[in-house]
């Protein structure tokens, strides 16, 4: 690509007619579209560098469009169903997301099932917890996010948007690297499908490394990774200052949202941990059950009252106050004005 077009140089020739000193006026001149010329080259070759290094980046947003013929940015979750009470989670997790702009994808045990890592790591994790057990699937959303093609965004289930942007997920972080946006809590990840994989792998072999009193679990083995350093595996984890993902029902009292709390982060992670510590501190928004004292049972209808919440006292609808016509200000004017004038008249 050239920058010195016929156009342009009619433009030096008359600038070089008004100038004193035309020899160091041209040769700045030159020396600036040198400059120009070199700095786009960078960038296009940065730029191409980037979208390669982002292959993805189209599958990514390869879901439904808009009736504005605008792309709906994919969300993953993996999900295999243990109850119906973790079912009512997942159709509110579908739900917010694809209000929010999103186009959610669930992935299940047939796509974990297609990678050709499966069955080693079933070997290992089913003489552990079972081929099945809530913990052998934490590891298994990996291998399925893995045979996604151009890999992707995925969030646990139970997390939810607050103010994050279909723009947000447009494109990879960090050229598709690995991802994880809640420390090492798997809430929110994003990579490359060769990324997933390759974590994937990381994870299988810290198992032996998780000490017995923390459980066999993909957030106990990315502790061990985040501790050991991006330098030794090349996973980002992004620090708790972030803020981008929040946990739990920010309520002032109860039934009342905390607006300004909910400002912050980009997701809200609903874990079962924290629906417990809402039961325990008494704001939990649904009745307390003596059935369900950690209150997992109606977790999903608990959320949603919550986010229901949150959207009406955080962004009220305005009062829209209908404007009379014109017309019929000035015939009640009129009218008024007879009444007026004619009871004056009668006196």
């Amino acid at each position: 690509m050239t920058f010195l077009t016929p156009e342009i140089v009619s433009i030096m020739n008359g600038a070089l007619k008004t100038v004193k000193n035309k020899k160091f006026f041209a040769l700045s001149l030159l020396g600036l579209l040198v400059i120009i010329s070199t700095t786009m080259q960078l960038r296009g070759a940065h730029t191409k560098h980037y979208f390669t290094d982002l292959s993805g980046y189209k599958r990514v947003l390869r879901s439904s469009v808009s009736e504005f013929g605008l792309t709906r940015p994919v969300i993953h979750t993996f999900f295999h169903s243990l109850s119906q009470n973790e079912d009512a989670v997942l159709e509110l997790w579908k739900d917010e997301w694809s209000n929010a702009g999103f186009d959610p994808v669930v992935l299940d045990l047939e796509h974990a099932r297609a990678n050709p890592y499966f069955e080693w790591v079933q070997t290992i994790l089913t003489p552990i917890h079972g081929s099945t057990d809530y913990n052998s699937l934490c590891f298994y959303r990996y291998l399925a996010m893995a045979m996604v093609e151009g890999g992707g965004w995925m969030t646990d289930h139970d997390t939810f948007p607050t103010n994050i942007r279909p723009l947000d997920v447009a494109f990879l972080p960090r050229k598709g690297a690995f991802t994880a946006f809640e420390g090492h809590i798997p809430s929110f990840m994003a990579g490359s499908a060769e990324e997933w994989d390759r974590v994937s792998h990381l994870l299988m072999a810290k198992i032996p490394d998780i000490p017995a009193d923390m459980g066999i679990s993909d957030m106990h083995a990315l502790k061990l990774l985040k501790e050991e350093g991006r330098g030794k595996n090349g996973i980002w984890f992004d620090p708790p200052h972030r803020n981008t993902v929040i946990q739990g029902f920010r309520y002032e009292s109860p039934g009342k949202v905390k607006c300004r709390a909910m400002k912050i982060g980009k997701v809200v992670h609903m874990s079962h941990r924290v629906v417990h510590y809402a039961v325990e501190k008494g704001i939990y928004p649904m009745k307390y059950n003596e059935e369900d004292p950690y209150g997992s049972r109606f977790r999903g209808e608990a959320v949603k009252m919550f986010l229901d919440q949150w959207r009406d006292q955080c962004f009220p609808k305005k009062t829209v106050v209908a404007t009379p016509k014109k017309s019929s200000l000035l015939s009640e004017y009129i009218t008024d004005f007879k009444s007026d004038h004619g009871s004056k008249k009668s006196a």
